[in-house]
């Protein structure tokens, strides 16, 4: 679409972030994000897609982490985010979850040599471009690290998606 022009963003952003102990640190945010001229898709009646500069859209939110690091070498990190986009005529927008967590740790063993770690991630319930609502799914990846003392490489290995879940994503297509 040669008429196409770009989408305007303009985001603000309050963050607080505080230790609360040597190990624990927390932090809280808030955002409001407006955009003018956002690129949609829209349906043409013989079933082909265009992409529009339409409306503009809203989106607010919070976010809270908190982290903790032991003298062990152990890690541990989650947030939260509460969030909501909507458009004016439309509504709620495709791909806009409203809820996001997120939990990770990391456990180093043998001298700090083999780090064990695990990173989750939650994404409530979107619509994809069609309107149709898509369920809440939670993804896990089990990484494992080597870092020989005294050689310069790093060994490691990931399995993705650890407990096979199903993930349907939106696109515009």
């Amino acid at each position: 679409n040669a008429a196409l022009g770009p989408e305007v963003a303009r985001t603000a952003e309050v963050v607080a972030e505080r230790y609360v102990t040597k190990r624990l640190r927390l932090s809280a945010s808030a955002y409001h994000t407006r955009i003018e001229g956002l690129i949609d898709p829209f349906f043409l009646e013989d079933g082909r897609i265009i992409y529009l500069n339409s409306e503009r859209v809203r989106s607010h939110g919070v976010e809270f982490e908190g982290e903790s690091r032991w003298p062990s070498g152990l890690l541990v990190r989650g947030s939260v985010a509460l969030q909501k986009a909507s458009s004016e005529t439309v509504g709620a927008l495709s791909n806009a979850p409203g809820r996001l967590g997120t939990l990770q740790f990391a456990l180093p063993f043998w001298r700090r040599q083999l780090v064990v770690a695990s990173d989750t991630t939650f994404v409530s319930s979107r619509l994809t471009v069609g309107g149709e609502p898509l369920p809440d799914y939670c993804l896990s990846n089990l990484t494992a690290t080597y870092r020989p003392l005294r050689w310069p490489i790093v060994v490691g290995a990931t399995v993705y998606n650890a407990f096979d879940q199903e993930i349907d994503h939106p696109v515009g297509l």
